[in-house]
C-alpha cells in the first residue's frame, strides 16, 4: 500500500461495467515504504499519490482502483440509490466520494476489510482540507465499523493483529472515542508486545490523556 510515485502517465481504458472509454491517471511506483503516522498513512510523494489511486467512469459512475476490472456485482450495486446519493454527494471532496462509493461496493459483497481500507483512503484526503475535518472524524467512525465487522469475519486489515489494535487506538483516538481507545491500550499493554508497538501504545495513552486527536507520526511516538 505504502509507495513511492515514480512516474505519472494518462492512459486510455473502458470501464468494465459500461464499456466507455475514458483517459485515466497511472502512477508508476517503486520503492515499498512504511507508514508514517500512526494511521498508517505513508509519508513522501505517496501521501499525495493516494488522490491518483481511485478511478471515476464519467459515463456511469463506477468506482474502482482499476476501472476496467471489478465484481459482477457491481453492476447492480451502482444503480442502488445510496450509491448514487453517495456519488453526488458534494460535502465531500470528489476524489473521497469516489473511494466512499468504491467501498461502498466492497461493504455490499461482504468484504469489510477492503471497505474499511478504502473508507481510510478517504477519510486521509478530509483530513488534507480544513473544511472536511469533520467529514474526515465520520468517515474514521465508518472505518472503525468496517474493522470490526472484518475482524468478525476473520478478514486481515493489517499484516498482523496487533497492527489491527494499533489501527483501532488510533482510529477511536482520531474519532475522540477516548475511552474506547483506552481499553485498547490497557488489553494490549498486558500482552508481551515489541518494544516499539509498546512505546507507540504508551505514546498513544499520553494523547489520550490530553484529549488529542490531531495525527501524529509514528517517528513522535518512537522517539522517546
Amino acid at each position: 500500500m505504502n509507495k513511492k510515485m515514480s512516474t505519472l502517465t494518462f492512459i486510455s481504458k473502458n470501464c468494465f461495467l459500461c464499456g466507455k472509454t475514458g483517459r485515466y491517471a497511472e502512477i508508476g511506483v517503486y520503492n515499498m515504504g512504511k507508514a508514517e503516522d500512526l494511521d498508517g498513512r505513508p509519508g513522501d510523494s505517496s501521501r499525495s499519490s493516494i488522490y491518483m489511486l481511485i478511478k471515476r467512469c464519467i459515463s456511469c459512475g463506477y468506482c474502482s482502483p482499476e476501472i476496467s476490472s471489478g465484481p459482477s456485482e457491481a453492476a447492480e450495486i451502482i444503480n442502488d440509490p445510496l450509491y448514487i446519493q453517495q456519488l453526488d454527494d458534494k460535502s465531500v471532496p470528489e476524489t473521497a466520494g469516489a473511494f466512499l462509493c468504491w467501498a461502498m461496493i466492497h461493504g455490499k459483497i461482504g468484504q469489510s476489510n477492503e471497505a474499511g481500507r478504502a473508507t481510510l483512503y478517504a477519510a486521509w484526503i478530509c483530513d488534507d482540507s480544513n473544511e472536511h475535518r469533520e467529514k474526515a472524524i465520520e468517515c474514521r467512525k465508518k472505518v472503525i465499523d468496517y474493522f470490526k465487522e472484518a475482524q468478525s469475519a476473520k478478514q486481515p486489515f493489517c499484516e498482523t493483529k496487533l497492527e489491527e489494535q494499533l489501527m483501532l487506538i488510533d482510529l477511536y483516538r482520531r474519532c475522540g472515542l477516548f475511552e474506547e481507545a483506552k481499553a485498547l491500550c490497557d488489553m494490549e499493554l498486558k500482552k508481551s508486545i515489541p518494544k516499539e508497538e509498546q512505546m507507540i501504545i504508551m505514546f498513544q495513552e499520553d494523547l489520550l490523556n490530553q484529549k488529542d486527536q490531531r495525527r501524529h507520526s509514528i517517528s513522535e511516538a518512537t522517539a522517546q
